[in-house]
């Protein structure tokens, strides 16, 4: 069935076929249904919601003392993977370690109280930011290492700190460990116990939830989705992932520090690798993906345990095939099965959002306004990128041989080769994606040869790839904002959200791409053309003074390659764009180059205007062949 929005697409003066006019009432009829019964989603989750918390607050009344003793274990638990979920739900990094700083506050609490015999709760104040300090000197080492090699890492802390704490008895207890009254004097009755750690779990729970929903949360989620876009629209993937991982530690701290309190005990086997597994255990039966899914996947695989353990010897093997079946019949955890159900019972909101199968539309022509540099005088333009010799080699293997270019302000420059010219290699130069054996790269009379990608990108140096490279799990309009609101310093924000003028300008932008009809549609669902535009538009949103694209007709279809080529003759001229780009397509290269380079073999073979480049006699036997004629203007 065509989608409303293309059956309403009837040109001026015509009208609708009867079948057209059915079409579009039968679909309306479906979309208001739909609507009527997804108004009933929300409250339900927030009624179910109030119901659980109210059983959680109430369950020293309502439980027998074995359960509420139970609850108070699975909440501390439930704080750990909170804290776990940081890292790997929002930020995308899996650790494997992370027991060590939930060790270090429970062993800080036991020691402050015991050795110094310091209050209980002045020891949980001071358990998160020992654990946190623990992380900003161990974190330089373990961020060295990219996706398993950094889990790898973190274990291997892990154990470190494991061997210390085993390896000092005389102050660890060692095997033993430690045993004393850690509670505070009022908190020996399980009730008012197992309200405070309800208090103190609510609190940080309520603190990352802030946390993880402002603009640095929209950070970090930027970098599980894509941490190379994440460069290039100026996210710094290691100051953002520091501060995660210090984060982390800090309520890894306090969940340790509550389990001293509760439990009234500690034990080495707290810093090793089994218990870093548990809140990976609990979250993944909960749910990654939803915020409360590690305290829910907490409480069930606590109960759980408890309930086995008491009328089974095998309750390991119980257990571990009661989290294999979870994990098999729902992989999106507890949280996920229980919302789809309620989706499918109640009607998927999300089936509102608008979806369109066309592709690309290029913004219209009445949207050109503003200076065009036209062939003419795109000699005489500054210079915005200059690149001196710039070599790169790949062992005995020469990939670009002294290139030397200059980019001029408002021109369309293109760069052209067979393959294996070393073109990408070339781009990834010049956007910083790789560092030169020598040569110089100024931009705007600044010296960026060795800047890092995502300083480049604030000082205006925008760039799209081979293959569409966006964030397809956030919206259309999330990744354009999110791309504004990095260049411009804000996504460093622990609270609040991004600025409603950074969501209308990104709005904006899209309007003017020709995307605005699915702003509120997951990048990853757009079609091929429509993520290429995408692209551009989040070069728009850098505010980028030169935008560097890696063939952007690469994979677009025959009837989507004008629309493209529009686009960019058209957001370069509206815009005042200066525009570097590497294509294979002539038509598209002659159709709207003021300015080419050749490159062949690493080396520049030629360069100059297209009727120049279309008449050289070299490129034409290295590149062109002899049958030029048919590309034209």
């Amino acid at each position: 069935m065509m989608s409303v929005q293309e059956n309403q697409k009837v040109p001026m003066g015509e009208t609708m076929s009867l079948n057209q006019l059915s079409a579009v009432q039968s679909e309306m009829s479906v979309l208001s249904e739909t609507k009527h019964a997804a108004v009933w989603v929300r409250p339900v989750v927030l009624l179910s919601a109030i119901i659980c918390a109210s059983m959680l607050i109430c369950a020293p009344i309502i439980f027998p003392s074995t359960i509420v003793l139970v609850l108070g274990s699975a909440l501390v638990v439930g704080m750990f993977s909170l804290s776990l979920n940081l890292l790997f739900g929002t930020s995308g990094l899996l650790t494997f370690g992370h027991a060590a700083y939930f060790g270090i506050g429970a062993y800080t609490v036991a020691l402050l109280v015991s050795r110094l015999e310091w209050n209980p709760i002045t020891g949980l104040i001071v358990a998160p930011f020992a654990a946190a300090i623990a992380a900003a000197i161990l974190a330089p080492i373990v961020l060295r290492g990219k996706e398993i090699y950094f889990g790898l890492l973190t274990l291997g802390t892990a154990q470190l700190v494991y061997a210390i704490a085993h390896g000092t008895p005389g102050w660890t207890g060692g095997d033993e460990g430690l045993i004393g009254d850690f509670q505070p004097s009022w908190a020996f009755d399980l009730s008012k116990l197992y309200w405070f750690t309800l208090a103190c779990v609510a609190g940080g729970a309520l603190v990352l939830w802030i946390v993880t929903r402002s603009p640095f949360g929209d950070a970090l989620r930027g970098l599980r989705e894509n941490r190379l876009r994440a460069q290039f629209i100026g996210i710094s993937p290691i100051r953002y992932e520091y501060a995660a991982f210090i984060m982390a530690a800090f309520f890894a701290g306090l969940a340790g520090g509550l389990f001293t309190i509760y439990e009234g005990q500690v034990q080495d086997a707290l810093f090793f690798w089994q218990m870093s597994a548990t809140p990976l255990i609990v979250a993944l039966l909960g749910g990654f993906g939803y915020f409360l899914g590690p305290v829910v996947g907490a409480i069930f695989y606590t109960l759980l345990t408890d309930q086995l353990a008491s009328r089974t010897e095998f309750w390991d093997v119980a257990v571990g095939l009661v989290v294999v079946i979870v994990a098999i019949g729902m992989p999106s955890g507890i949280m996920g099965a229980l919302e789809a159900g309620l989706r499918n019972l109640l009607g998927d909101a999300r089936s509102l959002i608008p979806q369109r199968a066309t592709v690309m539309s290029a913004a219209p022509s009445s949207a050109v306004s503003g200076p065009q540099t036209t062939r003419a005088d795109a000699k005489n333009a500054p210079v915005l990128l200059e690149v001196s010799n710039l070599t790169k080699s790949f062992g005995g293997l020469h990939v670009t041989r002294d290139v030397s270019m200059k980019v001029r302000k408002g021109t369309i420059h293109a760069i052209i080769g067979p393959n294996g010219a070393g073109k990408t290699t070339f781009f990834n130069l010049v956007t910083g994606a790789l560092r030169p054996d020598a040569g110089r790269v100024q931009f705007a009379g600044k010296d960026i040869t060795f800047a890092n990608p995502w300083d480049r990108v604030k000082l205006g140096l925008g760039r799209s790839f081979q293959q569409p490279n966006i964030f397809p799990a956030l919206t259309t309009i999330d990744n354009v904002a999110l791309a504004e609101a990095s260049v411009r310093g804000r996504t460093s924000r622990l609270v609040g959200k991004l600025p409603a003028a950074v969501r209308d300008r990104a709005a904006s932008i899209l309007e003017n791409v020709g995307l605005g009809d699915v702003a509120l549609v997951r990048a990853a669902d757009l079609s091929h053309g429509d993520q290429r535009t995408l692209e551009i538009a989040m070069g728009l949103a850098v505010e980028a003074q030169l935008l560097c694209l890696d063939e952007p007709t690469a994979g677009v279809g025959p009837g989507e390659t004008r629309q493209v080529v529009n686009a960019i003759r058209q957001i370069a001229h509206s815009q005042g764009l200066t525009i570097l780009f590497v294509e294979h397509d002539m038509e598209v290269v002659f159709g709207i180059a003021d300015r080419i380079t050749v490159l062949c073999n690493g080396a520049v073979l030629a360069e100059g205007t297209p009727e120049e480049i279309r008449s050289n006699p070299d490129v034409i036997a290295a590149y062109l062949g002899s049958d030029t004629a048919g590309i034209h203007k």
